[in-house]
């Protein structure tokens, strides 16, 4: 066997080249993340907006968007903030007011609001959220 030698800038080269390699398909697997985002938020978007009755909206897109931080801030991190989470939906009081808040809410990381709350809350909490909304007469089981 014939010993290679390999000198140190050819060391560096190959290195250098594999962390481009890793660079480059993290930037493909990120653009490709968002753009799977916005596809799946504007279905979500045009799903959520054929059942919006803004008659029925009893809450203005300042207080949804403080609602929609409160959720994303609560589940997004270390830990769960479950009485963040039972405060905000406790602040809407309509159907439509739910829809306002999936729609604003959207895609975040992949996940849209029924996903996060899936994801973070136990079984118990869940259902905790769906009493909420129950005690309001809204029909909405996540």
């Amino acid at each position: 066997m014939i010993p290679i030698k390999i000198t140190p800038k050819q060391i560096a080269m190959i290195i250098g080249c594999v962390l481009a390699l890793i660079v480059v398909t993290w930037a493909i697997f990120s653009i490709k993340g968002r753009i799977g985002d916005a596809v799946t938020n504007s279905k979500l978007i045009d799903e959520v907006n054929k059942e919006i009755d803004t008659e029925k909206i009893t809450v203005t897109q300042s207080q949804i968007n403080t609602l929609v931080s409160k959720l994303y801030t609560a589940m997004s991190g270390w830990g769960t903030n479950e009485s963040a989470i039972f405060d905000a939906f406790g602040a809407i009081n309509s159907y439509s007011d739910l829809q306002s808040l999936n729609k604003t809410f959207g895609v975040r990381e992949s996940k849209t609001l029924r996903e996060w709350l899936q994801d973070e809350l136990s079984t118990e909490d869940l259902n905790h959220v769906n009493e909420i909304l129950a005690s309001k007469n809204i029909n909405y089981v996540f």
